[in-house]
């Protein structure tokens, strides 16, 4: 079923809005169903229902927590995107091709703007949790680039990406919110062919491993700052640090939802949700960090 959401969700179609909303609606049982038997194989608990909700912010990473195989954003306003928001408890909101290094500048995405006009007008509701998205592109284009030009090593260009990060981050928390920050998945293999929407500089290997300097990097900052951090990462790569492509999608970039039980696992094991009385609900409280690094 999981592949005909995907194939149905691939591209826009020309159907009536009443009957897109009948498809979305069975498709959302489904892919809810996905969730909820990976929490009950993993938690040996029944789940009658999930009470949360998650605001899932970034660049197109975010689109995973919307529930589908493809890309597929839609125009939301202000230049943001959404998506079909399959996932009863992720709500997403694509930013553009955003970077954690440009997250708390006036970029060409323009990413602190935005998130301050989705909390103008509401779509983020006060004190809510935000899971950040931000950092993948930064790490698959720029990194290795950056500390060649720069004569910096790899490390040093990470600390300076994390350093915007960090107060695009501290803007959010003190206006409240609860913040969750995801760790940027692994990279896309050599023995692929490079796409031009998803450019990449250096080795698969070398890729990873700053994927796992930064990931480690962030959860060291999220600790000292009362922040939470979320990643699959190490679930993602082999020993030898190379990527294990079944969990990508067909683009070979993005998250397939065949990773949903290991986001799962994640959410779990790091107490973003607890259980009650058969119920998953939000934990607001910092209790541990990932253990998955």
């Amino acid at each position: 079923m999981l592949k005909k959401i995907h194939l149905f969700l691939k591209k826009p179609r020309p159907i009536s809005k009443i009957l897109f909303e009948i498809f979305k609606e069975k498709f959302s049982r489904k892919i809810n169903n996905e969730y909820l038997k990976c929490f009950y194989e993993y938690t040996n608990t029944p789940i009658k229902k999930i009470n949360a909700k998650i605001y899932v912010i970034g660049d197109s990473h975010t689109n995973f927590f919307g529930g589908t195989e493809y890309i597929n954003f839609l125009p939301l306003e202000n230049h943001i995107n959404t998506s079909c928001n399959l996932v009863d408890f992720f709500k997403t909101f694509h930013l553009g091709p955003a970077l954690a290094y440009n997250s708390n500048t006036n970029s060409s995405t323009n990413t602190l703007a935005k998130t301050l006009y989705l909390i103008e007008k509401n779509y983020l509701p006060p004190k809510s949790t935000l899971l950040l998205c931000f950092g993948e592109i930064d790490i698959r284009v720029h990194v290795l680039k950056q500390a060649e030009k720069q004569n910096k090593t790899v490390e040093q260009v990470i600390e300076d990406i994390l350093d915007n990060y960090l107060k695009y981050l501290k803007i959010l928390q003190n206006k409240g919110y609860h913040i969750i920050c995801w760790g940027a998945i692994a990279s896309q293999k050599d023995e692929w062919e490079t796409n031009p929407d998803y450019p990449k500089y250096g080795s698969e290997i070398e890729r990873n491993q700053a994927t796992s300097q930064f990931n480690k990097k962030l959860k060291e900052i999220c600790l000292a700052n009362k922040l939470r951090f979320l990643s699959i990462f190490d679930d993602l790569v082999t020993a030898d640090g190379e990527t294990i492509e079944d969990f990508l999608a067909k683009d070979k970039c993005h998250l397939s939802q065949k990773a949903i039980p290991l986001v799962v696992k994640a959410l779990i094991d790091n107490e973003i949700f607890t259980l009650q009385n058969n119920e998953l609900i939000l934990n607001s409280t910092i209790k541990k960090l990932s253990k998955t690094l």
